[in-house]
């Protein structure tokens, strides 16, 4: 568990340092702040479309660890390709191809995590819920 805990420990703070430092990125890059607005929000949209596609992928492939490790190992080499452009429209399409493939990782671990943690420990639901009742006299 100590391996999922580190791996999930540099896969969220990766997620907070390029969350907040990309604005002043693009920034220095010398796009204007509706530039930035565009390219970060565009990025978000392929998301949706990003998440539920690599979740049918790792389903069809029985796989949620290979296609894990696929989609961080494109990740990773559409970053460094990112990071060495400076037009908006090519910053544009990189940020949307990368947000595509980097937009599933949190999941495709969560679920992972999940499983193994099925596996070890049979007796616990894989989602835990909690309900509580409040009642005013």
């Amino acid at each position: 568990m100590l391996k999922i805990s580190l791996f999930f420990f540099v896969l969220f703070s990766s997620y907070a340092a390029t969350g907040a430092l990309m604005p002043l990125y693009l920034r220095y890059q010398g796009l204007s702040t509706e530039q930035i607005g565009v390219i970060l929000a565009l990025g978000a949209v392929v998301a949706v479309f990003g998440q539920p596609f690599f979740g049918y992928m790792s389903d069809k492939l029985q796989s949620t660890k290979k296609v894990l490790i696929g989609v961080m190992i494109i990740s990773l080499c559409i970053s460094i390709i990112y990071f060495q452009l400076s037009t908006f429209f090519m910053l544009l399409f990189i940020f949307i191809v990368l947000n595509f493939f980097k937009s599933s990782t949190g999941p495709l671990a969560w679920v992972s995590k999940e499983f193994i943690r099925f596996r070890f420990e049979p007796k616990q639901p894989l989602i835990e819920t909690e309900v509580s009742l409040v009642v005013e006299v």
